[in-house]
């Protein structure tokens, strides 16, 4: 951690404190009465915190925990088995555990976790069953696929006029499953024109019938095609699509629980901005 980032950090938690920690003299920084209080009380939540890390790293040792499944429901796509390698290193780094991540369809995918395969699904778009808990974790905004020769290559940000001209891939399959990204868009914008698209043709539709698939801005999950290029849909036809999990209700598993945990401190602590941690 650089010292910008420690600065920047007191200086936030000043601000939230509404008082001084230190005075910050020529040669150095001194504690003020609030910061010497502050530090006594600092000292033994840390000390807490030491004695959970340990307590975690024995339940872990002990078996009690040993692999936390997840899988990702989406389409089959360029560079899937990447993707999912990058989720399951950043939850295990954070969480010191194993952590698997598959890719499944809708209907496989709940199969599954009803019969304790999955801890837990991965979405992008929210779900509702009353059978199944849908946490948000954060936010992604839509891009647009399309081939690396389309007309709209040539733009920056692309419109919803833009590409009211051209067919969106539409799988009945996945967007009939939850409000997913084309689901929404198909719901607000009658004006756009929605294909289904088989999986075997979806190269043909990109690069021979000019089609476009909307797609999740997430570095991590890559270009989701080997030669098509992605625009960021502009700023006033934008629209906020959650990252879910989806579990059952009648069962949480400890792994899942640790998860969620974690990823409720990470959410209020980097304002929503999870995703940046995958690489």
């Amino acid at each position: 951690m650089t010292v910008q980032a420690i600065s920047k950090a007191v200086s936030n938690l000043e601000q939230e404190l509404r008082g001084d920690l230190f005075v910050r003299e020529a040669r150095g920084v001194r504690a003020t009465p609030l910061g010497r209080n502050f530090f006594l009380k600092a000292a033994s939540a840390l000390n807490e915190f030491d004695k959970l890390e340990k307590f975690t790293h024995a339940y872990h040792k002990d078996g009690a925990i040993e692999v936390l499944h997840l899988a990702l429901v989406l389409p089959p796509f360029y560079g899937n088995e990447r993707a999912r390698q990058s989720i399951a290193a950043f939850i295990g780094r954070n969480l010191a555990i194993q952590t698997k991540v598959s890719l499944e369809a809708p209907k496989d995918g709940l199969a599954a976790l009803r019969a304790g395969l999955y801890d837990a699904l991965i979405t992008v778009g929210s779900y509702s069953n009353p059978e199944i808990d849908c946490m948000s974790v954060c936010t992604v905004v839509p891009s647009v696929v399309m081939s690396a020769d389309h007309p709209l290559t040539e733009r920056e940000f692309v419109r919803l006029d833009d590409i009211k001209s051209y067919p969106i891939v539409f799988s009945p399959d996945y967007d009939d499953f939850n409000n997913s990204m084309a689901s929404v868009y198909r719901k607000r914008n009658p004006h756009l024109s929605f294909v289904s698209v088989p999986y075997e043709h979806f190269d043909a539709f990109l690069n021979e019938e000019k089609g476009l698939a909307f797609a999740a801005g997430i570095p991590a999950l890559g270009s989701m095609h080997p030669s098509a290029e992605i625009r960021a849909i502009a700023q006033e036809d934008a629209i906020s699509v959650p990252v879910c999990l989806l579990s059952m209700k009648s069962r949480k598993t400890p792994a899942y629980l640790m998860l969620e945990r974690w990823l409720a401190s990470e959410f209020i602590l980097l304002s929503g901005n999870l995703l940046d941690g995958l690489q």
